[in-house]
């Protein structure tokens, strides 16, 4: 995902691939740019947090449907580079108080994921490990922790 952000050539077909929802103002090289941008924003960001007792996981990571209000167990979450007008998601699930399984990443260029081909795998993934954490009883840091060891003795 991140090496596909770096990848010019990829930036372009995709720029090709998808013109028709591109924002309205945005030419190859604007997205470009702007995609770069984002994405050394994004893992600056991710390897400050990996360094710092005190994460701001938990504000970044907002939730994949807008209209979610209740901190749910084994949440869908999102993150982007800036707050508007943002290229950039990164998907992840909230296990625990800034404790997540990132599970990829998109350009994003149309209003719903549903509405992209790459976006919906990207849809398909976050509930498919979701429900894997779910069904392997992972809901917390500790039972997440407890998972990993588990998982690691096969």
């Amino acid at each position: 995902m991140i090496s596909n952000w770096l990848d010019l050539a990829y930036l372009k077909e995709f720029f090709d691939s998808n013109f028709h929802q591109v924002p309205s103002g945005l030419d190859l090289q604007r997205f470009t740019t702007q995609v770069l941008q984002e994405q050394a924003e994004l893992v600056d960001f991710l390897f400050r947090q990996s360094e710092v007792d005190d994460s701001q996981l938990d504000r970044f990571f907002v939730p994949l449907n807008n209209q979610e209000f209740i901190l749910k167990p084994i949440a869908l979450r999102k993150g982007k580079a800036r707050k508007r007008k943002s290229l950039l998601r990164i998907y992840a699930v909230r296990i625990d108080v800034n404790c997540f399984v990132i599970t990829g990443g998109a350009i994003k260029v149309t209003q719903a994921m549903q509405e992209a081909s790459h976006t919906r795998k990207e849809l398909a993934r976050l509930r498919l490990v979701a429900d894997y954490l779910k069904d392997h009883g992972a809901y917390d840091l500790d039972l997440f922790l407890s998972f990993l060891e588990l998982d690691e003795d096969d």
